[in-house]
Parts: C-alpha cells; sequence; structure tokens
C-alpha cells in the first residue's frame, strides 16, 4: 500500500497516532476529492494540550510561517475540540489572507460542536482591518440575533447571513468564487448567496476571536480549514469528508 506521507508527518508532530487510521483517511479523501491542494491550513484539534492542537496539518512545522497556532486566554484543549469561553482565549494562525489567498476565490470552514449562547457578538475565525477589508465566518452572533449558519463576508453590506433555525452545530463553509459571488453552506446545503466585493485584509486570522483577541466565541471549535473558493460539489465534498472523519473519532453532535 502506499503511504501517505503527509498525514504521518502531521500524525508524528501531534502525537496523535491514538487516531492513526481517521488521520490517514482524511488525508487520503481529501487528496482523492481534488481538495488537498487547495487548502492552505487545517486544523484537527485532536489531542489534549494546546501542544497537539497548534500545528496545521498541511505543513506540521513549529514556526510562524507554517501557520501553526499560538494561543491565548483559558481555551480548553481536549480530543473533542478547542473549547473557546467566551472571555478570552483564542489563537493567532499567523495567516494573513491577503498574502495568501486570493481576492476572488477564498473560503473558510468552520465546525463546531456546541450550541452555547453568546453574551456579545463573536466570532469563530475572522481577520479585520477595516469596514472593507476584512473576511470572517460567524456561527451564532449574539443573545438576540441568534443567526444560525452565521455570516460569511469579506466587507460590511457584502456579508451574507441566514437567522431561523438557531442550532450552532454543525459544518459551516463560506466561499468566494468569483469577484461579485459569496456563498454560505451548512451541512453540505446552500443556505444562502449574495454579492461579493471589497479586499481581503493584512493582519492574520483569529480563531475563536480576532487574532489580537475580541469578539470572543463561547463555542468548541473541532475543525477549521482555510482554504481557495470551492465550487458547490467541492464543499459538498468536503462536509462528507468532515462528517466522516468527525465520526470516526467519536466527536460528531449534529
Amino acid at each position: 500500500n502506499t503511504i501517505d506521507f503527509d498525514s504521518y508527518n502531521y500524525i508524528n508532530a501531534s502525537g496523535n497516532q491514538a487516531y492513526e487510521t481517521a488521520i490517514v483517511n482524511l488525508f487520503t479523501d481529501l487528496k482523492t476529492q481534488g481538495l488537498y491542494n487547495k487548502i492552505q491550513a487545517f486544523y484537527p484539534f485532536l489531542g489534549t494540550t494546546a501542544a497537539q492542537h497548534k500545528w496545521n496539518a498541511k505543513n506540521p512545522l513549529d514556526i510562524n510561517a507554517a501557520f501553526r497556532l499560538q494561543f491565548f486566554g483559558g481555551g480548553t484543549h481536549s480530543n473533542l475540540g478547542y473549547q473557546c469561553n467566551g472571555t478570552n482565549a483564542y489563537a493567532n494562525t499567523f495567516l494573513v489572507p491577503s498574502l495568501v489567498q486570493n481576492v476572488n476565490s477564498n473560503g473558510l470552514t468552520v465546525v463546531v460542536g456546541t450550541n452555547f449562547i453568546p453574551t456579545a457578538p463573536c466570532v469563530e475565525i475572522a481577520s479585520y482591518n477595516s469596514e472593507t477589508q476584512m473576511s470572517y465566518l460567524q456561527v451564532k452572533d449574539s443573545p438576540t440575533n441568534e443567526r444560525h449558519a452565521a455570516i460569511f463576508n469579506n466587507r460590511t453590506g457584502q456579508a451574507i447571513s441566514v437567522t431561523g433555525a438557531k442550532d450552532a452545530k454543525g459544518i459551516y463553509t463560506g466561499v468566494k468564487t468569483s469577484a461579485t459571488i459569496n456563498k454560505l453552506f451548512k451541512n453540505k446545503t446552500l443556505v444562502i448567496s449574495g454579492t461579493g466585493g471589497g479586499s481581503l485584509p493584512s493582519n492574520p486570522f483569529g480563531i475563536g476571536a480576532f487574532y489580537n483577541g475580541g469578539a470572543y466565541s463561547p463555542q468548541r471549535i473541532q475543525f477549521i480549514a482555510i482554504h481557495e473558493g470551492l465550487t458547490d460539489s467541492e464543499v459538498v465534498a468536503l462536509h462528507t469528508i468532515i462528517d466522516n472523519f468527525e465520526s470516526a473519532i467519536g466527536r460528531k453532535t449534529w
């Protein structure tokens, strides 16, 4: 059998040998579906410590240039994922959208395993410079406006969001697939599309908040991927792969 060296590089760096089969299947499935090379960074959040959660599985080197995470605040690390606390927990990815992504083809995927009600507006992954230079994905933004399938946008006025169902648990993907098209998916389903616009930020992405704090999420984040603007069928394939992975390691809650 062919050995997938990329998966073993991540397994060895993160010390997640107990999940070897699930991790190898994750990598090989992403490659089989043509998604692996379209992802700039992904974080499976496996392990029980920050030292295990910090790795960018695409390039598991312990340097900022490899987009490994630096954690701040009182988040909790477990095999269930990275549990944010809504007050001071977040991680800096060191991945700057304007340097790594294409302004007309970019996307974010977030997997959330909890349905906590935030006490203030918050984000699950975000980069911000100004009102016309931002990129973020929220799954539930405040106690008074409990958005489901949240918001994905590249600038104020170009956001796409869905309200109604209020369960935050699930897989979310926001993609910009051209200069004018944004789309938002939840659990393999396209929930809304809208117009694009704006510029990519020059500050790095933060996970669980902005890269330097603020807008803190209370949710448990189980998987993050930063990627190109995938087609509808590619998003469905990605969600299927993540579904299978989360089921295999026993932490799927949706």
